[in-house]
């Protein structure tokens, strides 16, 4: 309707002949047919694609708020009707009544909304669609200026007075651009206020999580158990960037068809990889996360991408350095070198005793958008191939700067640059780059790291299944307490056993003080032993190590452990403890005295001690062992042993001692089997050790 037309509407109605003359006349009830008049005129647009009636309805507001400039709902109008311009692509028109040329109607239509205040119920609506609009990720950039006016309006109203829409606005305004504490009380708030919220609870949850407060993973929980999909929605876009397409797409089959199961498996399964207490992942993530969100933010789309920056996610709101900072954590080096023009670059390095991970990054048309990139080369646009693209001149000693990252970067420092050091480089970061973009991590990082040798060992034990653990650790790597005719070293050993298959763990605490009259020097060593109870079954095994007085320490994964059952059809075997014959570490096994020998290795003119249990057996049953050394190397010949035995019942706990003079220097199985005499099928352990002069 044309607002000739509209103005005659209003006189046939006996209201007014002119806009201002109706308005004086009719008051604040003369807004009621505008908000319907432009309401109608927008749906038309919504219809038919095209921006004509909204035009229109800027005229008509344009001219009514000329008489009612403050009214909260004429604003709240005019704002939906620009951002309705905005949605289409439109651009203000030259000479048009309520339109300024050079104007972006979504920034116009921000400014619209603050202008309708917060004193009246249209004023509320008009914060609270506000704040959606400026919680939109790729207009940071352009809404960073009614932060704080939105903000302050929210804080200077009474928490009390509002509705629980008006607090999760504010809320979520709080935790991305606020205060996170604050954004938890507001939560709280709209919880309490709405009690069957499912959404207030998962983002309460959250808020928790981030500011360090466990009971936030039961308040998800318990969003999850509303079954409301638009939680799950929000909480598998928490996790996507710390997961591959296809681990995605599992995931969110196994949270729609069980949620809370489904979301408490998938956190409880990466504390036991990582050797951590129930619900420390899940907490770090999410302080992860909010990290991320406020200091690695993509300000400026679209995001394209050169051939070398190997992760293409265009729709991101963190950049490359956020996406591995979210999965990996801080990194524990971070260099960067500085060049008259050079693009922003930054190289991370988490040091990891399976081989560092190296990260280059550059920010190369954005500083806001940071890229991983192949090689350090393309930093400054010198890679593998001769490369062209948009900017990032060279930079002045790249490698240099770089040495403390990896050696390979001294090399290319300081020699002329040759394939070999090139290949070793590009190989180095190709690697890094696929483990920090195919994993997550959540190990324990100490400022010293120890380098133990541990070894585990599953026994029937007298009573029940046990574990017998040893470790070894170099005595320069440990700081003891001085006291005054001692040094006391103090180790925390934390010993986790997770059984995947059936969905448990065992984890056992011991705090173990050693005394010693003597600092322990190098080529000295601090070994002790200890033994747990178990349970039966197939373990993967994590050993975390701290020594807190010299801040030092190291999470061991270990082989796979089998723990004997002791009622399984027999014959069965534990594992083979070695011993030697003379030594300081003894264990008392249930044979007696057995001095341990946990580095495995030899010398060909002693013999190897061995302990083993066997189980299974009826009292005078005849059995039969085989005791084999078989080479690693190849066309060296196995030493065999075998002898038959009559079983005395019970569990046997059985010592051998075996000679070593026939074998070589080198690597060596050391296997026992046991079977029932005339039977095929036995019982096998094997160990490996290492035989040297």
């Amino acid at each position: 309707m044309k607002p000739i037309a509209f103005a005659l509407l209003l006189s046939l109605a006996g209201l007014a002949v002119g806009v201002p003359d109706a308005w004086s006349q009719a008051g604040d009830d003369m807004a009621a047919p505008v908000v319907a008049e432009v309401s109608s005129l927008r749906s038309e647009a919504a219809r038919s694609g095209r921006r004509d009636p909204l035009d229109r309805s800027l005229i008509l507001l344009d001219r009514w708020l000329e008489v009612a400039p403050a009214d909260p709902r004429l604003q709240l109008e005019l704002a939906r009707t620009r951002l309705a311009l905005a949605r289409l692509g439109a651009t203000p028109k030259a000479g048009t009544r309520g339109q300024r040329v050079g104007e972006r109607f979504l920034e116009s239509a921000a400014e619209a909304y603050l202008g309708a205040g917060a004193g009246s119920e249209a004023g509320r609506l008009a914060r609270t669609e506000l704040a959606a609009l400026l919680l939109l990720p790729r207009e940071y950039r352009n809404f960073q200026r009614f932060h704080a006016p939105i903000l302050g309006s929210y804080r200077s109203d009474s928490i009390a007075q509002l509705a629980a829409a008006e607090l999760m606005a504010w809320g979520r305004l709080e935790e991305a651009y606020g205060d996170l504490s604050a954004s938890v009380s507001v939560y709280a708030a709209a919880l309490d206020d709405s009690a069957d919220c499912a959404m207030c609870r998962a983002r309460l949850g959250r808020a928790q999580l981030a500011s360090g407060d466990p009971a936030g993973a039961e308040a998800i929980r318990a969003a999850l158990q509303s079954g409301d999909s638009a939680v799950r929605q929000l909480l598998l876009a928490d996790v996507a960037p710390i997961l591959e397409a296809a681990e995605l797409d599992s995931f969110s089959t196994d949270l729609s068809a069980d949620p809370v199961q489904a979301w408490t498996r998938f956190w409880q399964q990466r504390d036991w990889s990582a050797a951590r207490e129930e619900g420390e992942r899940i907490e770090a993530h999410y302080r992860r996360l909010h990290h991320a969100r406020h200091e690695f933010r993509v300000e400026q789309w679209p995001r394209r991408y050169e051939t070398f920056e190997v992760n293409r996610m265009p729709d991101s709101e963190i950049d490359d350095r956020g996406i591995i900072y979210l999965r990996h954590g801080p990194p524990d080096t971070t260099v960067t070198a500085i060049s008259p023009g050079a693009c922003y670059n930054e190289t991370w390095a988490y040091r990891r005793a399976e081989g560092d991970l190296v990260l280059h990054f550059v920010a190369r048309t954005d500083p806001s958008d940071w890229r991983l990139v192949e090689t350090i080369y393309d930093v400054d646009g010198r890679g593998w191939l001769a490369r062209t693209y948009d900017g990032c001149p060279r930079v002045e000693d790249l490698e240099l700067s770089r040495i403390s990252i990896a050696p390979v970067y001294g090399h290319l420092a300081f020699r002329r640059p040759n394939p070999k050091d090139l290949r070793e480089e590009r190989e180095l970061v190709e690697r890094s780059n696929r483990t920090a973009l195919s994993t997550d991590d959540f190990r324990r990082r100490f400022p010293q790291a120890i380098t133990p040798i541990v070894q585990l060992y599953g026994l029937f034990g007298e009573r029940s299944p046990r574990v017998l653990t040893v470790v070894v650790i170099p005595g320069e790597e440990i700081e003891p307490v001085v006291r005054e005719s001692s040094f006391e070293y103090s180790l925390d050993l934390e010993l986790f056993l997770t059984d995947w298959s059936a969905g448990r763990r065992y984890a056992s605490d011991t705090l173990r003080t050693i005394r010693a009259g003597e600092r322990l020097e190098e080529g000295q060593y601090l070994v002790l032993a200890q033994e747990i109870a178990a349970v039966a079954g197939a373990y993967e095994a994590a050993l975390a190590m701290e020594n807190r007085e010299g801040r030092a320490g190291q999470v061991a994964t270990l082989p796979r452990l089998v723990i004997p059952d002791p009622d399984a059809p027999g014959p069965t075997l534990s594992d083979i403890v070695l011993g030697q014959e003379s030594g300081s570490l003894t264990w008392q096994s249930p044979a007696g005295a057995f001095v341990l020998n946990p580095l495995n290795a030899y010398s060909r003119n002693r013999s190897a001690e061995i302990y083993y249990e066997v189980a299974g057996l009826r009292p005078g049953e005849r059995y039969t062992t085989r005791i084999r050394l078989e080479p690693r190397k190849r066309n060296e010949r196995a030493v065999e042993v075998g002898f038959e035995e009559v079983a005395s019942g019970g569990i046997l706990r059985l010592r051998r001692s075996i000679d070593l003079s026939e074998t070589r220097n080198g690597d060596y199985d050391l296997v026992v089997e046991v079977s029932r005499a005339g039977d095929d099928r036995a019982a096998r352990r094997s160990v490996t050790i290492h035989v040297v002069k």
